[in-house]
């Protein structure tokens, strides 16, 4: 591979059986590029601050499936949306 070191790192084999578990579960194909990403995302996290925001979305509630679609978002991320209202406008 170009433009990469090549380094070692040794593992304690319960958490090399749960790495490759959770690399299988997330489909990376092989150890590097997992690990990898998680290194890029702890050196993300640590050097920016948390973003907090609201999202209005405005539908006619008549018109299709937009409120189970804005349902099964709030579904998905649970995590981040700490909560949620709902004006009905007539």
């Amino acid at each position: 591979m170009d433009g990469v070191t090549r380094t070692g790192i040794s593992f304690e084999p319960k958490l090399l059986k749960l790495f490759d578990k959770f690399i299988k579960e997330k489909g990376y194909q092989n150890r590097s590029e997992a690990i990898n990403d998680i290194i890029r995302d702890r050196l993300f996290h640590k050097h920016h601050d948390e973003i907090l925001g609201t999202i209005k979305v405005v539908y006619d509630q008549r018109a299709g499936h937009y409120g189970k679609n804005v349902s099964n978002l709030q579904h998905d991320y649970h995590c981040q949306i700490v909560s949620s209202m709902r004006t009905y406008l007539d």
